[in-house]
C-alpha cells in the first residue's frame, strides 16, 4: 500500500468501521495506490453525510459518492471491479472531495 502526499489514516474511531480506522485525504486530486493479485477488488467505506468522493483508476465516469442523508452506515460496498485478467494489478483511488473515502479493500 502506498499513501501519497496528504492521504492519512484515522485510528480508534469506534464508529463500526473495519479495523477501527478510515483512510482520507484533504487534497483533491491526490492518488492512493495499492498493488494486488486477483480477478476482482471491492471497496468498503462508510456512507455518511460527510463522505468524500473518489475516482477509481482515474476514470471520471467511475466517480463514487458515498454520501447519504440520515444515519451513518459503516462498512458499505461502494465499488467493485470484476473480470480482471489473472496477474498483478494496481488500483488507484483519486480523491475528488474532502471527507473519509475508504475503509478497506478486499481482493477476490
Amino acid at each position: 500500500m502506498t499513501l501519497y502526499k496528504s492521504w492519512f489514516r484515522r485510528y480508534n474511531l469506534s464508529t463500526g468501521d473495519f479495523n477501527n480506522d478510515l483512510t482520507f485525504s484533504d487534497t483533491t486530486g491526490d492518488i492512493w495506490s495499492c498493488p494486488f493479485i486477483g480477478g476482482s477488488i471491492v471497496g468498503i467505506a462508510p456512507k455518511e453525510t460527510v463522505a468524500g468522493k473518489i475516482e477509481i483508476d482515474g476514470k471520471s465516469s467511475e466517480t463514487i459518492d458515498p454520501s447519504v442523508q440520515g444515519m451513518r452506515q459503516s462498512q458499505q460496498l461502494v465499488f467493485k471491479v470484476n473480470g480482471l485478467a489473472p496477474g498483478e494489478h494496481i488500483i488507484n483511488i483519486v480523491n475528488r472531495g474532502a471527507g473519509p473515502v475508504l475503509d478497506a479493500i478486499v481482493v477476490q
